[in-house]
């Protein structure tokens, strides 16, 4: 994709350092990529790099969240997978409105054991309460197991009158 070795190296820099970020943190790309990297940049180099990661941050394990007070764009790593969330975007315009239900059942077991280990599951439960809106959830509470459910979001199509 990029010809400049800077912006090559940046990108080599920020898929290595990514999986290594701390779950939570929010932090700059210049952070992400680290000083050394991102001082090879030039600023026209910075902003086609940050533009770039913007569109498509999920292919860096990366989910956009908004800017920091100097209005540079902040990113945190994904706790799951591109591949699992779309599945669960996917998952969710087939679930039935007003009925709330967990996301294990939402997703179906397979796809629910392809998330990961048990602090995997809590990661993406977490994810997906935060962000329930992107998936077009809404968080209707924990049942009795103290599972956090969610509802289909959106109007329920009218029927024939």
């Amino acid at each position: 994709m990029f010809t400049s070795p800077a912006l090559v190296q940046a990108e080599q820099l920020i898929k290595k350092n990514v999986p290594n970020m701390q779950v939570g943190n929010e932090m700059e790309l210049s952070a992400i990529v680290g000083t050394e990297g991102w001082a090879l940049l030039s600023n026209d180099e910075r902003q086609m790099f940050g533009k770039h990661i913007k569109n498509d941050p999920e292919s860096y394990g990366l989910i956009y969240c908004g800017f920091s007070t100097a209005q540079n764009a902040v990113y945190r790593r994904a706790v799951i997978g591109a591949e699992i969330r779309q599945i669960l975007t996917s998952c969710v315009q087939a679930m039935e409105y007003n009925a709330a239900r967990e996301l294990s059942s939402i997703l179906g077991q397979d796809n629910w054991n392809a998330v990961g280990s048990d602090q995997d599951k809590r990661l993406f439960g977490k994810e997906a309460r935060r962000y329930a809106n992107d998936y077009r959830l809404i968080y209707a509470g924990d049942n009795a197991a103290k599972n956090a459910t969610y509802t289909r979001a959106g109007a329920q199509p009218m029927g024939p009158a």
